[in-house]
């Protein structure tokens, strides 16, 4: 399977799940859903998978988290960034409440 047929199965299940779940969720149910979804779709799915980064010549083992890497038994992996699907104003709200702590 190509990177773009695991993209499309990525995108075409982060719609059928919005669809169903609509907006406003903790990413947390967004990323378990999508991960459960990806593979029942047949795709290994890792949750929170440490991705190592080199920084002027050395190696940190934990560089930061993906939400989700997906792959298809050995075959293209990617990485997918999980986003809780809440309006903008609420963003906004939460954003000027962050500063104040």
């Amino acid at each position: 399977m190509t990177e773009n047929a695991i993209a499309h199965d990525v995108v075409d299940a982060a719609y059928r799940i919005h669809s169903a779940l609509g907006p406003g969720l903790l990413e947390s149910v967004y990323r378990v859903v999508l991960a459960s979804e990806l593979e029942k779709r047949g795709h290994e799915v890792q949750r929170e998978h440490p991705v190592p980064i080199v920084y002027a010549g050395l190696q940190f083992e934990v560089g930061f988290r993906a939400d989700l890497t997906v792959a298809n038994k050995g075959n293209g992996r990617g990485e997918v960034r999980v986003r809780s699907l809440v309006p903008s104003f609420v963003e906004k709200e939460a954003g000027s409440f962050d500063q104040f702590q």
